[in-house]
């Protein structure tokens, strides 16, 4: 039932009370208010069967996120919820952190495109360090400033379940990403696999303290810079590989390794040819601490020809093509 431009849920909450079934119900992009919030939240909260709802793009604020906050709260059903691209923010946001905080059940969350701030963030902080079940959290251009980044890293430390924090397009600052990558540093343990940092340009600098987490917690990935990551015209890509093969480059020589001795280390079977995968498990294993974007960017810039392998050639040409 998405984009359909519904405006009322009346006739929508009436067909929930009877349909006990559904699991799956989305009500994106249907012009709902703060008053329908309150409708929609009575039903889905006491609905026996609902796991996934779809609540994004419509026009919830403030008033809404009160009226939300008992359903996420109280509900113990619900796995993943989208409410995303709506207008919640002030106290409509510091009761959504806190029904977080307090929900038992849910996995994954979308929050991207709202209004939390540096008051929700703290709120959120603590969500993160007392929710036991969210693996998935979405807090994509929201206003997010550095203090509130922090906060969250911090409770990483007590969070034994979240894998995915995605929080790019805020208002991180670098010296706030490098405090906490020095942070992450410190902890004996490491749940969170994934901090994606998207469209927030560092500098060069901010690989290294990447690089120095990944030598004590390896499968940990921190991703910045440019993304497509909704629905704009992507910023040119070569920005993206220079930044790559600058990285590359940097540890063969702090390493004294040359090109040869790095694709041989890779291809096992002497053909001067190695896959997309191969690649990927090279830089992996020789802990060249690059995002997966770069690695994929790169990847796609090196193999010339497209067939799915990069060669020795492609290698060295791509080096000289993108160098400075």
């Amino acid at each position: 039932m998405g984009d359909n431009n519904i405006r009322h849920a009346d006739d929508v909450a009436e067909m929930l009370r009877h349909n006990s079934t559904i699991t799956n119900f989305v009500l994106s992009e249907n012009n709902f208010s703060d008053k329908d919030a309150a409708l929609l939240a009575q039903v889905i909260e006491a609905h026996p069967s609902l796991t996934e709802v779809d609540l994004s793009s419509n026009n919830f604020g403030s008033t809404g996120g009160l009226h939300l906050r008992r359903m996420i709260s109280e509900s113990t059903n619900l796995v993943e919820l989208n409410l995303s691209w709506n207008k919640i923010r002030g106290e409509g946001a510091v009761a959504v952190a806190e029904a977080i905080r307090d929900n038992v059940g849910m996995k994954i969350i979308h929050l991207e495109w709202n209004g939390f701030d540096r008051q929700s963030g703290a709120k959120l902080a603590e969500a993160v360090a007392q929710n036991r079940t969210l693996t998935q959290l979405n807090l994509y251009s929201n206003r997010i400033d550095s203090q509130s980044f922090l906060a969250i890293c911090q409770a990483l430390k007590d969070n034994d379940n979240l894998q995915t924090l995605k929080i790019g397009k805020n208002c991180i600052t670098e010296e706030a990403a490098a405090a906490a990558l020095d942070l992450l540093k410190t902890y004996p343990e490491l749940k969170i696999e994934t901090i994606d940092l998207s469209d927030l340009i560092f500098s060069a600098a901010l690989a290294e303290k990447v690089k120095e987490v990944k030598e004590i917690h390896e499968d940990f990935n921190f991703i910045y810079g440019y993304t497509d990551s909704y629905g704009k015209r992507k910023l040119k890509s070569y920005d993206v590989v220079d930044e790559a093969l600058t990285f590359f480059k940097q540890y063969m020589a702090e390493n004294n390794i040359d090109l040869v001795t790095f694709f041989q280390e890779m291809d096992d079977d002497g053909s001067m040819a190695v896959s997309y995968d191969e690649f990927r498990e090279g830089l992996k294993v020789m802990k060249i601490p690059l995002t997966p974007l770069q690695v994929d960017q790169l990847i796609a810039a090196l193999d010339m020809d497209g067939d799915g392998d990069i060669d020795f050639g492609e290698l060295v040409i791509g080096a000289e093509e993108h160098s400075h």
